[in-house]
C-alpha cells in the first residue's frame, strides 16, 4: 500500500513538471513571434534638449542689462531656467565681432536694434545690439564671457601701376562762325518726394518723450542723494540735461549742487527691449567743494513712466527715476 502511494505522488509530481515545461516553451514561442504579452513602461515624456532658431519665450524689459564691450571680455553669471530670457544690450560698430563663450548649454541669440537676427559674429551696421540667453532645459547656473573684437580692416592690395602711352594730339576742327547751334534744354529734373515719418523720426518723436522733469535717487561716493533731472530732447542726437541733486532724508550732510549735460537716445524696434538714455556731464552751474560731474547710462520704460540705469563714473553704482511731468518740454 505504501509502495502505490509513493508511486501515485511520483506521478503527480512528474505530470506538475511537465506543465510547467510545457507553459515555458509556450511562452517562448509567443516571444519570438512577438505575441507574448508582458507590461511595458512608457518612457515619461522629456522636454527638447536642442535650442530653437529663435526665441520663443519674450524678453521683460526688468531682465536686460546695459553692458559695455571691448576686446577684454566681460563676465556675466547668474542662474536662469527654461521659458525664462535675460538679455544684455550694447552698442558696436559696423564691422566689429562679437564674441562669447560659456562652457554650460546655453540658448544664445544676437538682434540688431531692428529686431533681426544676427546669424554670424561679425555686425551689419552702427547702432544697439541685444544678446539674449536661456537653457533648453531645467535651471541651471551659468558663466558667459562676452566681448567684441576691433574693427578688421581690410589689408591694401597691391595694384600694378600702368605704363603710360603718348597720347595722341587730337586734330583741331574748323567751326565756321555766324552758324546758328540748335540747343536742347536739359530735362527738368523730378526730385522724389521724401517719406515723411522715417526711422529716424520716430526716433526723435519718441526721444521727445524723455523731455521733462525726472525726480529720484543716485548712489555714489557720498552716500544715497536725492537727483532732480531736468531733460530737453530736441532730437535722438540732441539731448540737453540739466542734473541737480540734493541731500536724501537719510543722509543730510550731502549738499546741493547742479551740472549740465549732453547726450543721446536710442531705440528698439522691439516693444520688449527698453530704449537706451545716454548722458555725460559738461558743466558746472553750481559746484559744491571737492565733487565731479558724474554720467548716466540707463533704460527708459516708456509705458511705467521712468528711467533706471547705471551712474558709469568710478565710485557710483545705480540710479532711480520717476517722470514728474504730464505734457512734453522741460520747464526752463
Amino acid at each position: 500500500m505504501d509502495n502505490l502511494s509513493n508511486w501515485s505522488n511520483y506521478k503527480l509530481k512528474e505530470m506538475r513538471m511537465l506543465k510547467i515545461s510545457k507553459n515555458i516553451c509556450i511562452c517562448l514561442l509567443a516571444l519570438t513571434a512577438n505575441s507574448c504579452t508582458s507590461p511595458s513602461l512608457n518612457p515619461l515624456p522629456t522636454k527638447s534638449a536642442t535650442c530653437p532658431d529663435k526665441p520663443v519665450e519674450s524678453l521683460s524689459p526688468s531682465d536686460v542689462k546695459n553692458v559695455t564691450l571691448n576686446a577684454t571680455a566681460v563676465k556675466e553669471s547668474g542662474s536662469i531656467s527654461a521659458g525664462k530670457m535675460k538679455g544684455f544690450t550694447f552698442k558696436a560698430k559696423k564691422g566689429q565681432q562679437i564674441e562669447y563663450k560659456t562652457a554650460d548649454n546655453l540658448c544664445i541669440w544676437v538682434f540688431s536694434q531692428d529686431n533681426k537676427l544676427i546669424t554670424g559674429k561679425t555686425l551689419s551696421s552702427d547702432g544697439n545690439y541685444t544678446l539674449q540667453i536661456t537653457v533648453p532645459q531645467g535651471t541651471t547656473t551659468f558663466d558667459l564671457e562676452i566681448s567684441l573684437d576691433a574693427n578688421q580692416s581690410p589689408k591694401p592690395v597691391a595694384v600694378a601701376t600702368p605704363i603710360a602711352s603718348p597720347t595722341p594730339v587730337p586734330t583741331q576742327t574748323v567751326v565756321p562762325t555766324n552758324v546758328p547751334v540748335a540747343t536742347t534744354p536739359p530735362p527738368t529734373q523730378t526730385v522724389a518726394p521724401s517719406p515723411t515719418n522715417t526711422r529716424d523720426q520716430q526716433i526723435d518723436e519718441i526721444a521727445e518723450t524723455v523731455s521733462g522733469t525726472w525726480e529720484g535717487t543716485y548712489v555714489c561716493g557720498q552716500g544715497l542723494t536725492k537727483l532732480r533731472l531736468e531733460i530737453d530732447a530736441k532730437s535722438s542726437n540732441d539731448i540737453d540735461a540739466v542734473f541737480n541733486f540734493s541731500a536724501h532724508s537719510s543722509n543730510p550732510s550731502v549738499p546741493s549742487g547742479s551740472f549740465r549735460m549732453k547726450g543721446s537716445y536710442s531705440a528698439f524696434n522691439s516693444p520688449n527691449i527698453p530704449a537706451l538714455l545716454e548722458l555725460k556731464g559738461t558743466s558746472w552751474i553750481e559746484r559744491p567743494s571737492g565733487y565731479v560731474t558724474v554720467d548716466l547710462r540707463g533704460n527708459v520704460f516708456v509705458s511705467e513712466s521712468r528711467i533706471s540705469g547705471d551712474v558709469t563714473t568710478p565710485g557710483c553704482s545705480k540710479f532711480e527715476l520717476v517722470s514728474q511731468n504730464s505734457s512734453k518740454g522741460m520747464k526752463k
